[in-house]
């Protein structure tokens, strides 16, 4: 019992969490997951970066920020940070989400990790073109709808990838991007 107690702990060192840190937290995003296996314990890392003035954690990279309940046009700054989100074009700032007002528009992202999810809809339906890495991905041109958690992408490694995904037609919502 002792030595799954240690294990325990120094887990959650490596995942970068101390006791009291780890039992203070929400447990629901921007934490360690762990899982045991029979032959090891397996730590995944996932970073959700929310989109929305009230709901927002770090991790969106743009300068002009938040503007509640305003439309803002956001370019791309220079340099891109790791682990941050950016967003392209006319966009509005809403409490829990972060709506496309052009036509088209974008989200770049420097994650590491080799997954990405986001959580997001479009009542008119808009669709989205991604790049991994300066590679269009097969799917490219995949209409969204429905409010719901999409997987966007799995690489075939694990490392520092870049993401640029355009987004076409007005309404497009996105109220999270996450990375493991």
């Amino acid at each position: 019992m002792k030595e799954y107690f240690l294990i325990f702990l120094l887990s959650l060192l490596i995942a970068g969490c101390t006791t009291k840190s780890f039992v203070e937290q929400d447990n629901s995003e921007n934490e360690a997951i762990l899982s045991e296996t029979f032959e090891n314990i397996t730590i995944v890392n996932q970073t959700t970066i929310n989109l929305g003035y009230k709901t927002e954690n770090g991790g969106f990279g743009n300068h002009e920020w938040f503007w509640p309940d305003k439309i803002v046009s956001y370019e791309v700054p220079s340099p891109l940070d790791k682990n941050n989100a950016y967003l392209v074009g006319k966009w509005k700032n809403n409490e829990d989400n972060m709506e496309l007002i052009d036509e088209e528009g974008g989200i770049l992202l420097i994650f590491n990790g080799n997954n990405v999810n986001m959580y997001a809809g479009s009542e008119k339906g808009s669709q989205i073109y991604i790049n991994l890495d300066d590679n269009e991905l097969n799917y490219n041109g995949l209409v969204l709808k429905d409010l719901k958690e999409y997987h966007l992408l799995t690489a075939v490694d694990t490392g520092y990838h870049f993401m640029n995904m355009s987004v076409q037609r007005h309404g497009f919502k996105i109220y999270n991007i996450s990375f493991s």
